[in-house]
């Protein structure tokens, strides 16, 4: 136990340094607060200080999941059953944010995320328990944001009345009969309910690229067949990661 939970840390430290992260720094960091005297260091400072060895953490933690990630994706064998990514990570629990560039910034963007349906797709929680579905720009008409980026919307739950009611953060559910919606209080008809089906946002891939996907005129944006199977680890069935 003691050894296994010893690489882990040093394959996170690694991870640090490899991300442009002093991890002697930040670890220099946390073993100093047990002996510094309250009284002699201003808030100002507290906040600033716990502020930068967070924001090195989720850096650090970021690139070590695109790592493990990359390192799967690389040396599986294709034809190995997908891994059930159920239980890697706590339910409702991220580090991270939403990005600025993969928000829908119109009311018209919203709305078609909202009802989009099939196609290249996702839905994660956030660092606040903030639940999103995320669809690949390419499917939104008209959007002029760019096609590397997700179209991002953020969900609440309403009840019967049509209120946004109370919980869907974190690791709670939206408990039926009530509905996910997003803001504009827009029904997303292929939401999950249960918050264990939206996985950290550590674990949002990229969004297919043009020439990854096909576009028949009666159909409509779908995956390419090519790239179902690597790619269905970014649907809403959880097998999108790892």
């Amino acid at each position: 136990w003691i050894l296994e939970r010893s690489s882990a840390a040093a394959v996170f430290f690694a991870a640090m340094n490899s991300s442009g992260v002093d991890a002697n720094n930040v670890a220099n960091q946390l073993g100093s607060v047990g002996s510094v005297d309250p009284s002699s260091v201003d808030s100002d400072s507290i906040s600033k200080a716990a502020s930068d060895m967070w924001r090195d953490v989720a850096k650090a933690s970021q690139y070590f999941t695109d790592s493990v990630i990359q390192s799967y994706e690389d040396n599986v064998p294709d034809d190995l059953p997908e891994p059930d990514p159920k239980g890697l990570f706590p339910i409702g629990v991220s580090a991270m944010i939403m990005k600025e560039e993969n928000l829908c910034h119109t009311a018209h963007c919203r709305l078609q995320v909202a009802n989009s349906t099939g196609g290249d797709y996702a839905f994660a929680v956030d660092r606040n328990g903030f639940h999103w579905k995320c669809v690949n720009r390419l499917q939104i008409q008209g959007d002029p944001g760019h096609h590397e980026n997700w179209a991002c919307i953020p969900l609440a739950c309403y009840n019967e009345e049509g209120n946004i009611a109370s919980g869907f953060k974190f690791d709670e559910d939206c408990k039926r009969p009530w509905l996910v919606g997003n803001d504009d209080g827009a029904v997303v008809a292929d939401a999950p309910q249960n918050a264990e089906e939206y996985p950290p946002i550590e674990l949002l891939k990229r969004p297919l690229r043009p020439d990854e996907m096909t576009m028949p005129s009666w159909l409509g944006l779908v995956v390419s067949p090519s790239r179902c199977r690597r790619r269905s680890r970014n649907h809403r069935n959880a097998a999108a990661f790892l």
